[in-house]
């Protein structure tokens, strides 16, 4: 038991190592030879100053006559890029919280039994003693 313990720690600390690197990573797009920086996914979560961001730059690029599809504009590629690395986060980090309650709780269900030796010589007459 204590091995699995062990082993589902191992994949949870890893899980929720995962989760906070692919949130905390920048994102970057390229968008009609410029590239654009959309930040970290999980600064979406805080506000939408990143939003604002985006806005300006989507505006920016139309107003410069480049006939862009709205969802390649760094308004929507960014979003859609961040919401990518979001559903992730949002998976991994609750598979490694319940992978590290399932290793605490089997560690504490897998101790050893303290085992209490009854020498028979003790016992009052007529008892039995389990082993």
């Amino acid at each position: 038991m204590r091995r699995l313990a062990l082993l589902l720690a191992v994949l949870g600390v890893a899980a929720l190592a995962a989760a906070a690197v692919i949130g905390l990573l920048g994102v970057d797009i390229d968008v009609a030879g410029r590239s654009y920086d959309c930040g970290a996914p999980v600064a979406r979560l805080g506000g939408n100053d990143r939003e604002d961001k985006w806005d300006k730059h989507s505006f920016e690029l139309n107003a410069e006559g480049a006939n862009i599809p709205d969802d390649e504009l760094p308004k929507g590629a960014c979003k859609d890029k961040t919401d990518d690395r979001l559903t992730l986060v949002k998976i991994l980090g609750p598979v490694g919280v319940v992978l590290l309650a399932a290793a605490v709780v089997l560690f504490f269900l897998g101790r050893p039994r303290r085992v209490v030796v009854v020498d028979e010589r003790d016992s009052p007459p007529g008892s039995t003693t389990v082993r």
